[in-house]
């Protein structure tokens, strides 16, 4: 589990007091993200009794708690996701709630980004009560309601710190009234108490209205100071700010990278040609198949060949053999009756001349 570093009031000064020159070439630069609320020249009357330090410490607590705790629900679930739109869906929502609560603990406005805070897990919290959210999430949805409401409840409990009950009735009234007024709003993550204001005309009035949340956006807890010990130390809120908001930077970018690389790969250029680059693969798989059969087809080939030829040889010499012993038996038989012959021919040559020779001697 990733964790963030919890921020201590009372370590701001000697950090911040060393970047006081750096802060005068980037002037109000660093708090480029930030919402910005115009300053009066002088503080309300009414204006709330409260340490300011203290109030932004816990602000910036509890974001590290809650981006910690979106880092790990959320990223619990993109490990398991296989569905394209589920992984987008959890991706958008955990960006989204994390840059969001970051950019409302560096307001240079204390009271409205610990309202502004409130807006966003409330609006946050309710947004997903929607079907169509539960039927994105399917069996995860549960784990992330409980995360959600968790932080809600801490939310309303770091208010009611700062704010009375009053105002915290009225933050309520308006966070409904903005919800029952925009009942198809689903991106609600940069949604600002400041929002309700410029957009219903019924709240006009009462920023001017000291008993009035809205009144609260407009404090400026220095405008007592001294000048030059105004400026001092809104250099070192800033640098505090700064520190706060580039140290948890590196975390967000990673975020979006990874949630452009998702995107990427869902897209449908990319998916079809990585469809495409499959099939290739796996046509060469399958000609490398061929090609291995075949290989293995030749060399059955020339082991038959090799064993017909020998065949052939072997049955050629049998053929030669047994012709050359025909032969042979057959001049032996020939030969067998011509010696007979011959001798059957010298014996009756033999028994003609004693016969002969005897009747000669016979007349003489």
């Amino acid at each position: 589990m990733r964790t963030l570093s919890k921020r201590s009031p009372d370590a701001s000064p000697a950090r911040a007091a060393a970047l006081v020159c750096l802060l005068a070439l980037l002037g109000q630069g660093c708090a480029g993200p930030v919402r910005l609320l115009p300053l009066p020249t002088t503080a309300p009357a009414t204006a709330v009794k409260t340490d300011r330090a203290q109030m932004q410490g816990d602000l910036m607590n509890f974001a590290d708690d809650l981006i910690t705790s979106v880092a790990d629900v959320y990223g619990d679930i993109e490990k398991r996701a296989t569905d394209p739109k589920k992984m987008s869906f959890v991706q958008m929502q955990k960006i989204e709630i994390a840059s969001s609560a970051l950019e409302n603990a560096v307001n240079v406005h204390t009271f409205a980004g610990l309202m502004d805070t409130v807006v966003l897990i409330t609006l946050m919290r309710g947004g997903n009560e929607d079907p169509s959210v539960a039927a994105a999430l399917g069996e995860d949805y549960p784990a992330v309601m409980n995360m959600l409401t968790s932080q809600q409840e801490t939310a309303w409990k770091l208010a009611a710190r700062y704010l009375p009950s009053d105002d915290l009735l009225e933050l309520r009234a308006a966070i409904r009234k903005w919800r029952d007024d925009n009942p198809q709003q689903r991106y609600v993550a940069h949604v600002h108490l400041i929002d309700f204001l410029i957009s219903d005309s019924s709240y006009q009035g009462r920023s001017r209205n000291p008993g009035s949340i809205f009144s609260l956006l407009f404090i400026d807890p220095l405008s007592q100071l001294d000048p030059a010990v105004r400026e001092l130390q809104q250099s070192r809120d800033t640098a505090e700010r700064m520190f706060f908001y580039v140290q948890r930077m590196p975390l967000l970018l990673s975020w979006r990278v990874e949630q452009q690389y998702h995107r990427m790969l869902a897209a449908p250029q990319v998916t079809q040609a990585l469809t495409d680059a499959t099939a290739f693969t796996d046509s060469s798989g399958k000609l490398v198949d061929v090609a291995a059969q075949m290989a293995k087809t030749l060399e059955a080939f020339r082991t038959d060949l090799e064993t017909e030829r020998k065949g052939a040889i072997d049955q050629l010499a049998q053929a030669t053999q047994a012709a050359s012993d025909a032969a042979i038996d057959r001049a032996y038989q020939k030969l067998r009756r011509a010696i007979f012959l011959a001798v059957g021919c010298g014996f009756a040559a033999l028994v003609a001349y004693r016969l002969l020779f005897r009747r000669s001697t016979r007349w003489r």
